[in-house]
């Protein structure tokens, strides 16, 4: 891959290529140093400031990273609001497409607004903000002109929607202001654009309300961000997100050998490249790895397998989606689940469709409307945690110690403030279990796994919540505090597709919103690990995979807009071990234990050390010597 920086008096040219997995972690990208990375200026805005770009390419997907100076919702609002806009010139050609930052611009990606402009066939100039010209010829001039808004020039501040004060001057306050419409303060409903029906109540239907400019019902040149197979991670907030874009989603590839790339943030009218520069990035399609296929048995028959699905509208109960279920579970042979979308499903309804799939014995509970577990194993006790979040005591016999199997549906979609309640709730509920004498008491080191459809694309701080166990309304909840045994985090599983270097659990076409990772597996990885862990979609398999497991190519598509993330473990983990991390087992934590395991490392002896994974990442490391370290001092 050959990626170039073009200044006004000289050029950089620099060489490389990797492999990049869409999961919402970035270590792949930090790790590879032949991979391109541009610095933007430092400060050089008073908003969101962008400060790194990062490209490279597979044979499938050209991949974007891009990193800014605050933490951003890349898709909807937030309290700093942000709008990146992508600009791809994919011909290399600045005379065809939306003339801007010097390229001409074949695909304008909003993020922000979720859709695409398609200006593959158009010549379409850029509205310079300054010149007291209308440059793009739609009748507004300079900061008159909708495409300056929120451009340093123009300085016109975000209206927030609240405070009663008229925040962007334009004469209207709060809900009075249009640029309110559609928010959670204003309550003021979507206008669907292609129903007939004035949703939004302001006399205007479909194509006709304003709300539904610049959509794909009413701009023959817009498109949902599906149209360029749009990825995108993590879903929540973030000052990082890598992004990857389909090179061939028609069939053919939409980019020639050589782009070139702007990137925007709108509101505080940030670029990279800078003014006067232009980036240019040539594909490597030398050999890449092929994906590690993930199979779906099991390695081991004494690993517990565990499995998160939301149905999806009572799919467990469809008649014409119950094959499809039959099919997907019969495949992954789970043995406990956990079910979201359930609020018209009985528990027979479940039962019927196992006894199906897979026969045997099933115990099944339904606390909650929208969550149903079902297990192999007797469920000897169960609470109701919250609202859509159900716990349960399970009896694993001769497979291991009870677990404590907690199935959660949090809210969706702006309910930020309920789903953070949620998260506290769940956040008490566990550290009350490692205390005796509470509401529920379990023994010492029981496993912990929380899973289910988590709804987390808002503020991160719900997913920070629950894997560090901050909690946000402690005058409701408590302190708070680390819900694993040792006092660390909970492990968030990465479930990646089987098929696919891709972390996403839910996908819709039919959406403005791209695919997301909402599907979640937490457990406390103080007292057993994951040997094996991943996301099925049927759409991606060969359909000599498809045939071994007998799979059709759309079974998890038709089921359901989530698909199951599926999580093996290891319940014998360390089971003699002291997981406090007394190495030598002589009832302290001391310098003696650190030595032990500093010797096992360099001199590679062939003694027998499974206690040292003190982080239970399978290897035994300088993280081991470090969190060792961090046990001896707190």
């Amino acid at each position: 891959m050959k990626t170039s920086i073009v200044y006004i008096f000289f050029i950089v040219t620099i060489l490389c290529g990797s492999i990049i997995q869409i999961d919402g972690q970035f270590s792949d990208w930090n790790a590879d140093p032949s991979i391109f990375n541009f610095e933007d200026s430092i400060s050089d805005t008073d908003g969101a400031d962008l400060l790194n770009l990062s490209i490279t390419n597979d044979e499938n997907f050209l991949f974007i990273k891009i990193k800014l100076d605050r933490e951003i919702d890349l898709l909807d609002d937030f309290e700093n609001p942000s709008d990146i806009i992508i600009q791809l010139d994919v011909d290399n050609n600045p005379s065809t497409g939306y003339s801007v930052g010097g390229i001409g611009s074949e695909y304008e990606i909003r993020c922000l607004g979720k859709f695409i402009y398609d200006y593959a066939d158009l010549s379409i100039p850029f509205e310079d903000c300054s010149n007291a010209i209308d440059d793009d010829g739609d009748g507004f001039i300079d900061c008159q002109d909708e495409d300056c808004a929120y451009t340093s020039y123009c300085s016109v501040p975000f209206e927030d929607c609240s405070n009663e004060i008229d925040d962007d001057g334009d004469g209207f306050i709060d809900c009075d202001d249009w640029d309110c419409d559609d928010t959670s303060d204003c309550g003021i409903s979507f206008e669907d654009c292609s129903n007939e029906i004035d949703d939004d109540g302001d006399g205007f239907i479909d194509c006709d309300d304003w709300d539904c400019d610049d959509t794909s019902d009413c701009d023959d040149n817009i498109e949902l961000l599906s149209f360029v197979q749009f990825r995108a991670l993590p879903s929540i907030t973030s000052d990082e997100f890598e992004i990857a874009i389909g090179r061939r989603p028609f069939g053919e590839s939409i980019f020639n050998d050589t782009i070139a790339i702007v990137i925007k943030e709108n509101y505080s009218n940030d670029f990279i490249p800078n003014e006067g520069e232009i980036l240019t990035f040539t594909f490597d399609d030398t050999y890449h790895e092929p994906v590690e296929l993930i199979e779906i048995n099991k390695e081991n028959p004494e690993l517990l397998r565990v499995m998160a699905y939301n149905t999806l509208s009572n799919g467990l109960k469809d008649d014409n989606r119950i094959d499809r279920f039959v099919r997907i579970i019969n495949t992954i042979n789970p043995q406990i689940i956990g079910f979201n979308e359930t609020g018209q499903t009985s528990e027979q309804d479940v039962y019927d469709v196992l006894n199906t799939a897979l026969g045997g014995t099933w115990y099944v509970l339904k606390h909650d409307p929208e969550n149903i577990t079902a297990s192999r194993f007797p469920i000897v006790d169960s609470w109701d945690v919250h609202n859509k979040i159900q716990a349960s005591l399970i009896d694993l016999d001769d497979e291991g110690p009870d677990m404590l199997f907690i199935v959660g549906h949090l809210n969706c979609c702006g309910a930020d403030n309920s789903r953070q309640e949620q998260v506290d709730r769940f956040t008490e509920f566990i550290l009350d279990a490692k205390i005796p004498g509470g509401e529920i008491t379990v023994p010492e080191n029981t496993p912990i796994v929380f899973l289910g459809d988590m709804n987390l694309v808002g503020y991160s701080q719900q997913y920070y919540t629950i894997i560090e166990g901050d909690i946000q309304d402690t005058d409701s909840y408590g302190e708070g505090g680390f819900p694993d045994w040792d006092n660390s985090e909970l492990e968030d599983v990465i479930c990646r597709q089987t098929d696919k270097r891709m972390a996403y659990t839910w996908r819709n076409e039919n959406s403005e919103y791209p695919p997301g990772r909402l599907d979640f597996i937490f457990y406390t990885n103080s007292v057993i690990s994951t040997a094996k862990s991943f996301t099925l979609q049927t759409e991606v398999m060969s359909d000599e995979r498809l045939e071994s497991y007998g799979l059709l190519w759309d079974d998890t598509k038709e089921a359901s807009d989530h698909f199951p993330v599926v999580a093996d473990f290891d319940l014998s983990f360390n089971e003699d071990c002291n997981p406090d991390g007394d190495i030598n087992n002589d009832e302290g934590i001391d310098v003696v234990d650190v030595v032990i395991v500093v010797d096992y490392i360099i001199n590679s002896t062939d003694v027998e050390l499974e206690c040292a994974d003190i982080n239970n990442d399978g290897d035994i490391n300088v993280l081991d010597i470090v969190q060792l370290v961090s046990l001896i001092l707190n």
